[in-house]
C-alpha cells in the first residue's frame, strides 16, 4: 500500500527531526567525539610547542655561539695585529720616516715636571702622542726612538681602527708612553706623572719569561685612570739590538665586548637570548659600565660552581635555572666567559602568538568536525523519524484494516453460529457424525468470533476508544460467578481464598470496572490456568488487599514461564517456549486481558512463575 503523502502544511522531515531529543548514545558519540578532538588537539598544540621550543633553543645556542665566535675572530684580528705592529717596531726599516733629534719640538713639560705632546702642535685625532716622566731623556738613541715610534704609531694606529679596537701604544722599559688614542684625547693630559709601567701587566704579560712563545697575550680586565674605562689589553714584546726593550698594544674597551655580544649578527623572529654577564676564568665579572668604579664583582655561587666544572672546556653548556635556562659560552681568546639567560615562559608566549594561525586552523577543524558530527546525527535522526512516521502509518492502516475486518466478521459469523445452534437443536433428526460435524464447527466459529472481538479489542485500546462503565462491583459476586461458569468448562476444583479472610466486604471487596469485561479477564486467565496445569491440580483465585488497592489472583501448578520470556508474556501474538503445540491459542488472550484491567483503571501482572505454577494478578480500584 502506497504511503500518503504529507500534508502542505507539515514541516520537512529534517526540520521536525531537529524538534526531537537526541537518543543518548547519539548525544555520548557527539560529546565523546568532541572530547576526543579536544584531546587530539590539546595534544597536538603540545607537542608542537614543546618541538618549538626545542628548536628555538637549540637556535638560541647555535646564535650565541656565532656571535662568540665572531667575537673570538676579531679578537684574533687584533691579536694579528698587535704582532705586525710589534715588527715594525723592532724590526722596521730605520728609514720608514726621516728622524733627526728634532724631540724638543715635539714635547713641552707639564706642571707636574711629566714631557708631553705640545698642546699648540698636537693633533690627538691624526697623530700619537708623547709622555715621558721626568727627567727628559738626554740619550739621544732613546730620543730618536720615541720619535720614530710616535711617527709609526700615528701611521699604524690609522689602519689598525677596528670597531673593538681602541687605540694602539708603546711602552718602552726605559720610561715613557706612545698612544694613539682617537677618542680620548686629553689622555696623555691626565696620565699621571709618576707612573712605572714597568710594573703593570702590559709590560709583564710581553716580558720573556711569559712570551716566549713570540705570540700575543691578553691582559685581565683592568680599570684604567687616566683612560676612565675597564680595559682587557693584547700586549706583544718588541726588541731594541736584539733584547726585548718593552712592550706594544691594543686596548679594547670592555663596554665593547659586552656590546658585541649582547647584539647578536643574526636576529631571530622569536626572543633572543639576554646576556647576564662575562667573566674570567677566576669568575671576576667583566664590567661593562663606563664609570669610575674600579671594583670587580663576582658571578653568584652557582655560576661560580659551574665555571669550577667548565674550565678548560671550549663547549658551549645549557644550565638549568628553574624555568628558565643559561647558556655558558667560553670565549676562548680571552679565556673569560660569556652567560646568556633565556626566559622560557617568555618564548613560550612567543610561539603561541606566532601559532595563532594554528589556533585558528584547530577552531576552523574543530568546527567543521562539529558541523559533519551534527549533519550526521541529524541524517540518523532525519532517517529514524521518517522509518517511525512510515511504521507508525502502517501500523495504523493495519489497525484500520484489523478492525474493519473483525468488525465486518462479526455479523456473517454471528449468524452462522445461530443456525448451526438451530441444527444442533433437532439433534434427534441428525446422526452421530452430523452432530459430531455441527459440534466442531460450531466451536471453531466461536473461536473465531472470539478471536475477532480480541482484535477488534486491541485496535479500540489502541486508540484509546475502548470505554468501559465506572460501575461500583461486588469482587465477591463476580469471584463466585466466574467459579461456577468455570466448573462447566473444566473438571478441576476452582478453589476461592481471601474472601472471609478479614476484609471488609463494603469497602475493600467492592471495585470500579465493568463487570462483563472483568469476568471476560478471570475467565481467560482460568481458561490458561487449566490448558497449561498437567493433572487435577485445583486453580485458586484468592482475592487481597495490597496498599489500598484490590488484587486477585489467579494461582496454577502448571508449567509456568521461563524467566528470560516473562517480560514479553503480555505481548501481541507471544507464546512461550513451553507452550504445547497441541494447546490451541492466538496469543492474544493476555494482552487483550491486560488491555482491559488496564482500561478499568487497573493492571495485569504476573507476580509469580517458577516450574511449578504462575500467579497472575489483576489490579483494580477500589470503589
Amino acid at each position: 500500500m502506497a504511503t500518503p503523502a504529507p500534508p502542505l502544511s507539515s514541516p520537512p522531515a529534517w526540520l521536525r527531526a531537529l524538534r526531537e531529543p537526541l537518543p543518548s548514545h547519539a548525544l555520548l558519540g557527539v560529546f565523546g567525539v568532541m572530547a576526543l578532538a579536544g584531546l587530539v588537539s590539546h595534544w597536538l598544540d603540545g607537542r608542537v610547542t614543546s618541538q618549538l621550543e626545542e628548536k628555538v633553543l637549540k637556535a638560541q645556542r647555535a646564535s650565541v655561539q656565532r656571535d662568540v665566535q665572531r667575537l673570538d675572530s676579531e679578537l684574533r684580528t687584533a691579536e694579528a695585529s698587535i704582532l705586525r705592529f710589534a715588527q715594525l717596531i723592532s724590526y722596521g726599516p730605520q728609514n720608514l720616516v726621516e728622524i733627526h733629534d728634532q724631540f724638543d719640538q715635539l714635547v713641552e713639560q707639564s706642571s707636574d715636571g711629566a714631557w708631553r705632546s705640545r698642546s699648540a702642535s698636537y693633533h690627538p685625532k691624526l697623530e700619537a702622542g708623547l709622555w715621558v716622566p721626568p727627567p727628559v731623556p738626554r740619550f739621544l738613541e732613546n730620543r730618536l726612538f720615541l720619535q720614530r715610534a710616535q711617527a709609526i704609531t700615528s701611521v699604524f694606529g690609522q689602519g689598525a681602527d677596528t670597531p673593538l679596537v681602541e687605540n694602539t701604544w708603546v711602552l718602552p722599559l726605559s720610561g715613557g708612553a706612545v698612544v694613539f688614542w682617537p677618542s680620548n684625547p686629553d689622555f696623555i693630559r691626565r696620565a699621571h706623572a709618576n707612573i712605572d709601567n714597568r710594573n703593570t701587566p702590559w709590560i709583564q704579560r710581553s716580558a720573556p719569561a711569559v712570551a716566549r712563545d713570540g705570540h700575543a697575550h691578553w691582559t685581565p680586565p683592568a680599570y684604567n685612570p687616566a683612560g676612565r674605562a675597564w680595559l682587557v689589553s693584547v700586549v706583544a714584546p718588541f726588541f731594541r739590538k736584539g733584547s726585548w726593550a718593552g712592550a706594544v698594544g691594543h686596548d679594547i674597551k670592555t663596554e665593547a665586548l659586552i656590546h658585541c655580544l649582547s647584539n647578536p649578527s643574526e636576529r631571530s623572529p622569536l626572543l633572543i637570548a639576554e646576556l647576564l654577564y662575562v667573566s674570567d676564568a677566576q669568575g671576576r665579572l667583566i664590567n661593562g659600565a663606563p664609570d669610575d668604579n674600579p671594583n670587580q664583582d663576582q658571578l653568584p655561587a652557582p655560576l661560580m660552581e659551574a665555571l669550577k666544572q667548565q674550565r678548560g672546556q671550549s663547549r658551549i653548556k645549557t644550565l638549568l635555572d628553574g624555568e628558565d635556562r643559561l647558556i655558558m659560552a667560553p670565549i676562548s681568546t680571552l679565556k673569560a666567559y660569556a652567560f646568556y639567560r633565556m626566559d622560557v615562559t617568555k618564548i613560550r608566549q612567543e610561539i603561541k602568538e606566532e601559532l595563532g594561525w594554528m589556533r585558528l586552523a584547530e577552531f576552523l577543524a574543530l568546527g567543521l568536525l562539529s558541523l559533519w558530527v551534527f549533519i550526521i546525527l541529524l541524517r540518523e535522526a532525519t532517517y529514524r523519524l521518517q522509518q517511525d512516521e512510515l511504521h507508525e502509518q502502517r501500523t495504523h492502516e493495519m489497525q484500520l484494516f484489523v478492525g474493519a475486518v473483525s468488525h465486518e466478521l462479526r455479523t456473517p459469523l454471528t449468524l452462522i453460529k445461530g443456525h448451526l445452534t438451530r441444527l444442533l437443536r433437532k439433534s434427534d433428526q441428525l446422526n452421530n457424525p452430523q452432530i459430531k460435524a455441527l459440534t466442531i464447527a460450531n466451536e471453531e466459529t466461536q473461536r473465531v468470533i472470539s478471536l475477532a472481538n480480541d482484535l477488534l479489542d486491541i485496535c479500540r485500546g489502541d486508540y484509546k476508544q475502548l470505554t468501559l462503565g465506572n460501575d461500583s462491583l461486588e469482587i465477591t459476586a463476580i469471584l463466585r460467578e466466574c467459579r461456577d461458569l468455570a466448573s462447566g468448562l473444566t473438571n478441576r476444583t476452582i478453589e476461592l481464598s481471601g474472601i472471609d479472610a478479614g476484609i471488609d466486604a463494603t469497602s475493600a471487596t467492592l471495585v470500579r470496572g465493568n463487570a462483563d469485561r472483568l469476568k471476560q479477564v478471570l475467565l481467560n486467565l482460568i481458561e490458561n490456568a487449566d490448558k497449561f496445569s498437567p493433572g487435577q491440580q485445583p486453580i485458586e483465585l484468592r482475592l487481597r488487599e495490597e496498599n489500598g488497592w484490590v488484587c486477585i489472583d489467579v494461582i496454577d501448578q502448571g508449567i509456568g514461564v521461563p524467566e528470560a520470556e516473562r517480560d514479553r508474556i503480555f505481548e501481541r501474538f507471544f507464546r512461550a517456549s513451553n507452550a504445547s503445540e497441541r494447546t490451541r491459542g492466538s496469543g492474544l488472550g493476555l494482552s487483550v486481558a491486560q488491555l482491559l484491567c488496564q482500561a478499568m483503571g487497573g493492571d495485569l501482572r504476573l507476580t509469580a512463575s517458577d516450574g511449578s505454577g504462575s500467579t497472575f494478578s489483576v489490579v483494580l480500584p477500589p470503589a
